[in-house]
């Protein structure tokens, strides 16, 4: 289906946009090739330290052990399928292997106030044309800042997103650009590709399992 008739509405506008709708599968091969982003110093022995521990075997702060919520942009990074669902003024992203559904709000300027750093960040979305250019911040700081394809989570990351459609409805793109003055000397992008899945698709349940250090059956 094409987004042809998705065009930018007056702020402040609820907007209902069809075409993105459905269930995506990223494409596998996007994990080949990743290109090292422009760590700091400080930050590239961090990420050194990190992946010494993991590959001596040594017990490590792994967030998945405690169920600690993947966020944004780890679950637009993973392996497991999406389902993107669009109402007037919202795009709302569930992932099978996250318990936070992500809202990308279509008809908001800035973010609500008082709100506490969040997994997911806050989303605000407009239309350019065909594409859809989302902005994400008011992350928290919570969890190692680069579990996913190298991509950074923390309360010092913006993540600039331009989400568009193939000719033929059936290939989303997502063309992510992190911005992080901590760990990050320059801005870092990352592009994903996502197969339409047939319309019959469903999300798996896929729940963290609290504590299975302690089953003697886990493996």
């Amino acid at each position: 289906m094409s987004i042809a008739t998705a065009q930018a509405q007056p702020a402040g506008k609820p907007t209902t946009i069809t075409g993105l709708t459905g269930m995506w599968f990223m494409e596998q091969n996007d994990f080949e090739g990743q290109v090292e982003p422009p760590y700091k110093p400080e930050t590239r022995a961090m990420v050194e330290k990190r992946e010494a521990e993991e590959n001596a075997g040594k017990v490590i702060d792994d967030e998945t052990q405690v169920c600690e919520p993947v966020g944004v942009p780890g679950m637009m990074l993973s392996e497991f399928p999406l389902e993107i669902l669009e109402t007037p003024g919202r795009i709302t992203i569930i992932s099978e292997m996250s318990p936070l559904a992500r809202t990308i709000y279509l008809n908001r300027t800035k973010a609500t106030e008082g709100l506490p750093p969040m997994y997911n960040g806050y989303s605000i979305g407009h239309w350019e044309g065909e594409t859809l250019v989302v902005e994400t911040e008011n992350f928290n700081d919570t969890g190692f800042p680069f579990r996913f394809g190298n991509a950074v989570h923390s309360a010092t990351t913006r993540l600039t997103e331009r989400i568009s459609l193939s000719e033929d409805g059936k290939v989303l793109v997502d063309e992510m650009t992190l911005h992080d003055p901590r760990y990050l000397t320059d801005s870092y992008k990352i592009v994903r590709h996502y197969n339409r899945l047939p319309e019959d698709s469903e999300l798996w349940e896929s729940p963290c399992m609290v504590g299975w250090k302690d089953d003697p059956t886990a493996k």
